[in-house]
């Protein structure tokens, strides 16, 4: 063939071809530097202190028996984290009840009451190891500044909405007394023209859309009305 006239290498042999044969396996490491088992031991992981975790140049001795925070082994020479530390105490248990019982994300801690907190005043405050019950309910309230953003476009007053407007309610009671059944059978959100303000001249009694000042920009149409009153 071609190839032995060009370059014959029936007389070479590789290493691979030997290796083959003699099914020699070789392990290569592909992370030299992971390498720990010549190193010492991490007496700070042993401890739970340790910060550098896989960046830790000593070994990091685990429990092969230790699943989810729980080892079987008594006298495991490890330390075990405590899911329960990790937890924050659930104030609804705190004052007393939990309805969410043994479902709780939070953990409940039954302490005893303390009578002297009961009865006036604790000297240990909270440093106590007893219960200081505290039989206010958690009220989850909106914050004012959510609250104070709702403006109504009927009194222009912050709080509450249009379709919720006492005013608006009075102008209807207002209307069928008075007989005037147009106003008093107005849908869910429509106002009476007495409570409309035109975003354009800024008086009541119309929409913008039927504003005497005419089409344009709003601004300029308020500063020449501004301007033609002085």
């Amino acid at each position: 063939m071609i190839e032995d006239v060009v370059c014959d290498v029936s007389q070479l042999r590789l290493d691979i071809e030997q290796l083959v044969e003699k099914q020699v396996v070789i392990q290569y490491n592909l992370f030299p530097n992971l390498d720990k088992t010549g190193r010492p031991v991490c007496n700070d992981f042993i401890n739970g202190s340790c910060a550098r975790d896989t960046l830790c140049p000593l070994r990091h001795l685990k429990c092969e028996k230790s699943i989810v925070y729980n080892c079987s082994n008594k006298d495991c020479p490890f330390l075990h984290g405590d899911v329960d530390s990790k937890l924050r105490n659930c104030p609804f248990y705190d004052r007393g009840f939990c309805s969410n019982g043994k479902n709780c994300k939070f953990r409940h801690v039954p302490r005893p009451i303390c009578m002297d907190y009961v009865c006036g005043f604790c000297i240990e405050g909270s440093n106590c190891k007893n219960g200081h019950p505290k039989f206010e309910s958690l009220i989850f309230e909106e914050p004012q500044a959510v609250r104070s953003s709702v403006v109504c476009h009927a009194c222009n007053e912050p709080g509450h909405k249009s379709t919720a407007c006492p005013l608006v309610e009075m102008f209807k009671n207002k209307a069928r007394m008075e007989g005037n059944l147009d106003t008093a059978n107005l849908p869910p959100g429509k106002r009476p023209l007495e409570l409309v303000t035109c975003f354009k001249c800024r008086e009541r009694g119309h929409y913008a859309n039927k504003c005497p000042l005419g089409a344009g920009d709003p601004q300029k149409i308020l500063i020449s009305k501004r301007l033609s009153e002085l």
